[in-house]
């Protein structure tokens, strides 16, 4: 299995299952909203937000999309997983290896850390084993 930024090409080529998955996986931040995914993909054809695959030979079966967020109060910046969508099983090593990958870019561009939003238990689960932290729980009030 292989884990790697998504290439534009290829953005353009899986746009249409990408953005189906993403549909059903919205953040938190997003829920409940009038949301347009064209903006998502727009995002990513500017290296605004970053997709990364999870492939199995030719297939894709697990994408994470994720942005540089400012911490603006304290002038540092993370870079934030906006969306993780695993189509089938995926090992907790390639998880692991993922993982690896998204630190190096991280580092590369001077992210003081990587943040996440999930419910979903699997995700926290593989937070817990990478030894992060997960008891945060995303507080939103509609205005």
């Amino acid at each position: 299995m292989i884990f790697a930024k998504f290439p534009q090409t290829e953005i353009t080529k899986h746009w249409m299952t990408l953005k189906k998955h993403l549909e059903e996986n919205l953040p938190p931040t997003a829920l409940g909203l009038p949301i347009n995914l064209d903006e998502v993909y727009t995002r990513l054809m500017t290296d605004e937000m970053q997709g990364w695959v999870f492939l199995q030979g030719e297939d894709a079966i697990g994408f994470l999309i994720t942005a540089f967020s400012q911490e603006l109060g304290f002038n540092f910046k993370n870079l934030t997983i906006y969306a993780v969508v695993a189509t089938q099983h995926i090992d907790d090593e390639a998880w692991k290896n993922a993982f690896s990958t998204v630190k190096a870019f991280s580092i590369k561009y001077e992210c003081k850390r990587i943040i996440a939003f999930s419910s979903n238990p699997r995700v926290i689960e593989l937070v817990n084993k990478l030894g992060g932290e997960s008891s945060y729980h995303v507080l939103t009030l509609e205005v």
